[in-house]
C-alpha cells in the first residue's frame, strides 16, 4: 500500500499545554478516526462486515499478539483495491507518516521472509502480508465505546475509543529481520532509529550512571510485557531522570516522543499528556545486554503511567521486538472506568 499522509512534529515546550488544548487534541483525534472507521465500513458488503465486527464486550478485544496465528477479523486478502485505499485512510487517521512506514515496514519484511524460508518443495505460506486482519469492536462514535485493532505477525496496534479519548496501546512492532543482510532491502532496519537513539543515550552515561543504568545480568529473551502479562513493573528499575544531566534527560524524554511519533499528530499530544501528568522527572531507563552494535540487548524507559521496551537478542541479535504499554489505559481500561462511573451518575 502506497499513501501520502501529513507531516507529524512536536516540541518539547508542547509538553506545557493546557487542559483545553488536550481536550481539543481528543476530541479532534477521535472525530477523524471515527469519520474513518465509518467511511472504510461503509465500502464493505454484509459478508465482510461479518468477518470484521465483534461486540465491544468481546473478549477477543484484549486477544492480542504478534506471533504468527490464525486471527479472527477482516483480512488484507478479503478486500479489493479500492477497500485497501480506504483502510489506509482509516490508518491515515491514527498513525503519523512515519506510523505508516511502520506499518508498511511490516509487511514489507513478511514479505521478505517468506522468500527466504521458502524452498521449491515447500513454500513459507504462513508468511503472508494478506493475512494481516482489522477488527471492529462497537460501532464507531463520538458518543459510545469502541475499538478496534490492525494485527498481524510482527504487529498489533490497538485502539480504543471513549467520549473523545482514544487509547492508543498495547502498540506492537516488531522486525525480524531487524537489519536486513542482502538484497533489495539490504541494510533496512525498521527499528534503527529507536535502537539507534537508545544506544547513544546509554552511551552519554558516565561511569557511575552507567552502574545504575546497566546492571549485572544478561538480557531477556523478548519484551517482559508481552500477552498474558499484566502491564506494570511493580520495582522499576535503572537510572532516574533525576541522577541525570539536562541534555541527557531531554535525550531520555525525546526517546519517549519517537514513539508518540508514530501516531497522528492529535493522538500523539493526547498521548504524550501521560508525560506531562507525571512529569519527565519520573522517567526510568534499564539496559541490559551489551551496548554495541549487533550485540544482544534489552532496553526499558518508564515512567509511573507507561513503559516502552526493546529486545534484540533472537537470531544471532537481528530479530528486534518492540512494546509500549500503559499500565492504566490500556485498551482504554482507566477512560472505561470513567465512563462508566459517569454514566452511572446520570
Amino acid at each position: 500500500m502506497t499513501h501520502t499522509a501529513h507531516r507529524w512534529a512536536w516540541s518539547l515546550p508542547a509538553l506545557a499545554l493546557g487542559g483545553l488544548v488536550w481536550a481539543a487534541h481528543r476530541a479532534r483525534a477521535s472525530s477523524e478516526t471515527t469519520r474513518a472507521a465509518l467511511a472504510f465500513v461503509e465500502r464493505l458488503d454484509e459478508s465482510q462486515r461479518a468477518k470484521l465486527e465483534f461486540a465491544f464486550g468481546d473478549a477477543y478485544r484484549r486477544d492480542w499478539h504478534f506471533v504468527p496465528r490464525e486471527r479472527r477479523g477482516l483480512a488484507l486478502a478479503d478486500l479489493d483495491l479500492e477497500q485497501r485505499g480506504w483502510l489506509k485512510r482509516w490508518l491515515d487517521a491514527a498513525l503519523s507518516t512515519r506510523g505508516l512506514a511502520k506499518v508498511d515496514g511490516v509487511l514489507e519484511l513478511e514479505a521478505l521472509l517468506r522468500e527466504l524460508e521458502s524452498t521449491p518443495e515447500r513454500p513459507a505460506i504462513g508468511r503472508d502480508p494478506d493475512r494481516y486482519v482489522i477488527a471492529l469492536f462497537g460501532e464507531p462514535s463520538d458518543s459510545t465505546p469502541w475499538a478496534w485493532r490492525f494485527e498481524g505477525h510482527h504487529l498489533s496496534l490497538s485502539f480504543t475509543v471513549i467520549d473523545g479519548h482514544v487509547a492508543s496501546t498495547p502498540f506492537f512492532v516488531g522486525a525480524n529481520p531487524a537489519r536486513v543482510p542482502s538484497g533489495p532491502l539490504t541494510g533496512k532496519r525498521l527499528l534503527g532509529e529507536e535502537e539507534d537513539a537508545a544506544r547513544a543515550f546509554v552511551k552519554s552515561l558516565d561511569d557511575v550512571q552507567r552502574s545504575v543504568a546497566l546492571p549485572a545480568g544478561e538480557a531477556p529473551a523478548d519484551v517482559l510485557l508481552q500477552p498474558g502479562r499484566k502491564a506494570s513493573f511493580l520495582e522499576p528499575a535503572g537510572i532516574g531522570a533525576s541522577a541525570l544531566d539536562a541534555a541527557q534527560r531531554e535525550a531520555l524524554v525525546s526517546l519517549v516522543e519517537l514513539y508518540a511519533s508514530n501516531l497522528e499528530p492529535d493522538l500523539a499530544a493526547h498521548a504524550l499528556a501521560a508525560l506531562r501528568d507525571d512529569g519527565a522527572e519520573s522517567l526510568r531507563f534499564l539496559w541490559l545486554g551489551g551496548v554495541e552494535d549487533g550485540e544482544p540487548h534489552y532496553w526499558r524507559v518508564q515512567s509511573q503511567r507507561f513503559a516502552i521496551e526493546l529486545d534484540n537478542t533472537q537470531n544471532g541479535a537481528n530479530h528486534a521486538h518492540t512494546l509500549w504499554r500503559d499500565f492504566a489505559n490500556d485498551f482504554g481500561e482507566d477512560d472505561l472506568t470513567r465512563h462508566y462511573a459517569e454514566e452511572h451518575s446520570k
